[in-house]
């Protein structure tokens, strides 16, 4: 497959790129991008994370990227069963240096999320297309712990708790995530 960005729209700081396999000529993936969402004139509700839980119900899979544990977070809902990624890096208030026995509080509100990315892929082989500068949600990395490793919630209790607006959650204490092995 020669996958390539095709279009790329941009409107209102809202960004649309579309991926065209060009040897069968079809539609294989799209990507929906948003920077600062609550400065943003269209409303993105449906697509934060209550909106997307309230319409998906439970994801496969939910993960909370830690790269170098600094603002933002990133949180990630994969439904593999739909090929449908979402990230939001989310903002926290920190004390810099972090301290081991730390915290981070993560909440749902528009007004700690900084940017999010919704992929929808045609089939399961297409999740690895390149994307430039942003993370591919739909691919793991190194510093991603599933929800259940990284805080105290399962994946039912987390889908329970932010399918309503403005909640929050607390991840285990730095040191013990430091010390966790990420299992991408």
């Amino acid at each position: 497959m020669n996958a390539e960005v095709k279009e790329s729209l941009n409107y209102l700081g809202a960004f649309v790129d579309l991926w065209l396999d060009s040897e069968m000529n079809k539609l294989i993936a799209s990507r929906f991008y948003v920077g600062f969402p609550r400065a943003n004139y269209a409303d993105l509700e449906p697509y934060m994370i209550a909106g997307i839980l309230s319409k998906y119900g439970v994801p496969d899979e939910v993960t909370v990227d830690l790269f170098a544990v600094t603002s933002p977070i990133g949180l990630i809902l994969r439904y593999e069963s739909l090929n449908l990624y979402v990230q939001y890096n989310i903002a926290y208030d920190a004390l810099f240096p972090i301290l081991d026995d730390y915290t981070i509080r993560l909440c749902n509100n528009l007004d700690n999320i900084i940017e999010f990315q919704l992929q929808v892929s045609i089939s399961p082989e297409d999740i690895n297309l390149p994307i430039g500068f942003w993370d591919n949600p739909a691919t793991r990395n190194d510093y991603e712990f599933n929800i259940e490793e990284a805080s105290h919630l399962s994946l039912e209790e987390f889908a329970e708790v932010f399918s309503q607006p403005n909640q929050c959650f607390e991840t285990l204490p730095v040191s013990v995530l430091s010390s966790l092995e990420s299992t991408s």
